[in-house]
């Protein structure tokens, strides 16, 4: 998979923030397939303010704490 970037803002973020956690909160009802997939994905994402961190390990710990 390749790396991307998003720069959303304003309304964007908002919607981006909605989506994220309705995501979250039916993260448990997701195969575990999809889950797998979208936690490789948001790990590929880069970071332009943190370039070097390596993502898939902090996005894992992040959807454990605040799925729903």
């Amino acid at each position: 998979m390749k790396q991307a970037w998003f720069n959303f803002e304003g309304e964007d973020a908002r919607m981006l923030m909605r989506l994220g956690g309705a995501l979250l909160a039916n993260w448990p009802e997701l195969p575990k397939e999809v889950q797998e997939r979208i936690v490789s994905k948001a790990g590929l994402m880069s970071d332009p303010v943190n370039p070097q961190t390596g993502l898939v390990q902090d996005v894992r710990h992040f959807v454990e704490n605040h799925r729903g």
